[in-house]
C-alpha cells in the first residue's frame, strides 16, 4: 500500500506537470536568455587553542535557462561543534522549475528536502506550486527589484519520534533588493506559511543581507536568517531560530 505521503507527492506532481505543460505551446512572453548561471557561498569559522570551536556554512544554487523556461538546483549545508560536541547540523537540497507566461509573470514547481535533528525533525519535504510576479523588475544590476509569490505548500515532516505531520498551507513570499553604493547590494525577504487547518499552526522565515563586491566574481556576505514555527513539530522546543552568517560568494 503507497504511504499518504506518495500519495499527496504523487497528486501533485501530476497535477504541477498538467499545469505547465499547458502553457509549453505559443505563450506571450518575451523570450527568454539562454544558458547557465551558478553562485557558491562558503562561511568558516575555526577556533582553538583555549577553546574548540568549528562552524561550516555551504550553499551552492546552479540555474540552467533555456528559452522561456529555467530549472534549478539548490543545496546548502551547515554544520557547527565546540569542544567537539555537535551543536548544529543542517541540510537541504531542491529542485525547482520555472516557466515565463508574461513578460513579469512566471508558473513554478519545487520540490525541496531538508534536515535539521535540532528543530526537531529528521527531514522534511516540501512541493510548492504557484505564480510569481515582477512588480519592479531591475534593468540592470543595482537597480531596485521587488517580486511576490503566491501558491500553495504541501509539507511532510518526519519528527524525530518517528511520527509523521503532513500540513497542507498557503505559502506567500515577498522580496526586495536595491544597490546601496558602488559595489553593495541589499536584500530582505519574507515567507509566510499558513496552515489551512488550523490558523495556529503559522511558519514565518526571512531574512535582511548585505553583499559587497570585491571583484566582478567575488563578494562578501552578511545574513541574518530566522525561521519561526508557532507549532514545532517535537514538545519542549524553542519557537525561533536564528543564524547570523558571513561567507564568500561566487557568481558566474
Amino acid at each position: 500500500m503507497k504511504s499518504p505521503f506518495f500519495r499527496y507527492q504523487l497528486r501533485l506532481t501530476v497535477a504541477g506537470i498538467f499545469l505547465f505543460s499547458v502553457f509549453l505551446g505559443p505563450s506571450w512572453a518575451q523570450e527568454a536568455a539562454t544558458g547557465w548561471s551558478h553562485e557558491s557561498e562558503l562561511g568558516v569559522i575555526l577556533v582553538g587553542g583555549n577553546s574548540s570551536i568549528l562552524s561550516v556554512n555551504a550553499n551552492q544554487n546552479t540555474k540552467r535557462s533555456f528559452g522561456l523556461n529555467s530549472l534549478s538546483f539548490q543545496t546548502s549545508y551547515q554544520v557547527a561543534s565546540a569542544e567537539s560536541t555537535l551543536t548544529t547540523r543542517v541540510w537541504r537540497a531542491g529542485l525547482r522549475y520555472d516557466r515565463q507566461i508574461f513578460k513579469d509573470f512566471n508558473l513554478f514547481l519545487s520540490n525541496d528536502w531538508r534536515g535539521n535533528t535540532f528543530a526537531g525533525f529528521i527531514y522534511q519535504t516540501n512541493v510548492d506550486a504557484g505564480g510569481k510576479y515582477f512588480w519592479v523588475r531591475a534593468k540592470k544590476q543595482g537597480e531596485f527589484e521587488f517580486f511576490t509569490e503566491l501558491g500553495y505548500r504541501t509539507q511532510v515532516i518526519r519528527a524525530i519520534d518517528l511520527s509523521q505531520i503532513v500540513n497542507h498551507s498557503l505559502r506567500t513570499f515577498f522580496q526586495v533588493e536595491k544597490g546601496i553604493g558602488p559595489n553593495a547590494t541589499a536584500r530582505f525577504w519574507v515567507e509566510v506559511v499558513p496552515e489551512f487547518s488550523d490558523i495556529e499552526d503559522l511558519q514565518v522565515n526571512l531574512e535582511p543581507s548585505v553583499r559587497v563586491s570585491l571583484s566582478s566574481v567575488i563578494s562578501m556576505k552578511v545574513a541574518y536568517l530566522v525561521n519561526f514555527d508557532n507549532v514545532p513539530p517535537s514538545e519542549g522546543l524553542e519557537r525561533i531560530d536564528s543564524t547570523f552568517t558571513t561567507s564568500l560568494v561566487a557568481r558566474y
